[in-house]
């Protein structure tokens, strides 16, 4: 069957056989990661589910009126993710680094820039956004989501 969500899922698995093959990702699934790698790890975790939150909000006010359908799923997804960056945090504070500041990498700025217009101008897209992070953490991590 070759339907969106089809698409999007073979989308997701080759994307997840790229991260796979990362040696950062390999050294977390192991347990062997270096604390160095760990801290970059949980300040992106962070940072991408900081700037995705905003944007699935931002989604959900966009299209209240216009499709109230499409912008309670935006509502659901963004209750979904709640606590999830604060989690990251904790686990940051309990290893000795403070905040995290979204200034610190460009990348960052370019990312929540780019999905916070798509979020104002084509809403839609924040599904596509979306659906990655919500796929690859179970395919990724199937054992610690089950």
């Amino acid at each position: 069957m070759n339907t969106f969500e089809a698409r999007l899922d073979r989308l997701v698995i080759a994307y997840l056989r790229k991260v796979e093959d990362m040696e950062e990702v390999k050294a977390l699934l192991s347990g062997d990661i270096s604390k160095d790698d760990y801290i970059r790890f949980l300040k992106t975790f962070y940072i991408i589910e900081y700037i995705s939150k905003r944007a699935v909000n931002l989604a959900s006010e966009m299209t209240k009126e216009g499709n109230p359908y499409l912008s309670e799923r935006f509502d659901v997804c963004a209750r979904g993710e709640l606590g999830h960056a604060e989690i990251a945090l904790e686990d940051l504070n309990g290893i000795g680094v403070g905040e995290v500041d979204l200034s610190e990498t460009s990348i960052a700025a370019e990312y929540d820039n780019f999905l916070q217009e798509c979020a104002r101008e084509f809403p839609l897209g924040i599904l596509g956004h979306s659906y990655l992070f919500e796929m690859l953490p179970e395919r990724c991590f199937p054992s610690i989501i089950r």
